[in-house]
């Protein structure tokens, strides 16, 4: 499944050549991409779940990303929150301690802990 908070992340922490503030807006990374601005809105709103392969590949390319930043692990949605227990505080610590594409794939390994032990919910 597509990722758009990691999407959204690494939008805010691309460096545009010649910009004193990080960051990148939808019109540009739609430009960079090849696809429209609306289509670009759709998918960081979340109306398109799945915005294909090439247009993910591509999005990954134009942020810098490493391929397959933008896909979640398991079938389960993006926007399921992200619990660590206790134990899991080196977890913590490295991604305070690390870059910001560091902390991207150390996310998308929590969201994967995450979802193989989902919390109790009741």
């Amino acid at each position: 499944m597509f990722d758009r908070h990691t999407l959204e992340l690494a939008m805010e922490r691309y460096r545009v050549p010649n910009r004193k503030k990080p960051g990148i807006s939808g019109k540009e990374l739609a430009e960079k991409v090849g696809i429209s601005e609306v289509t670009m809105s759709r998918i960081r709103r979340g109306n398109i779940k799945n915005p294909g392969e090439s247009i993910r590949m591509k999005l990954e390319k134009s942020l810098g990303l490493e391929p397959g930043t933008l896909v979640t692990p398991g079938d389960a949605p993006a926007e399921k929150p992200v619990i660590l227990s206790p134990d899991r505080r080196e977890l913590m610590a490295a991604y305070d301690a690390a870059d910001d594409m560091g902390r991207i794939a150390i996310r998308s390994y929590a969201l994967g802990i995450s979802q193989k032990h989902p919390r109790n919910e009741g």
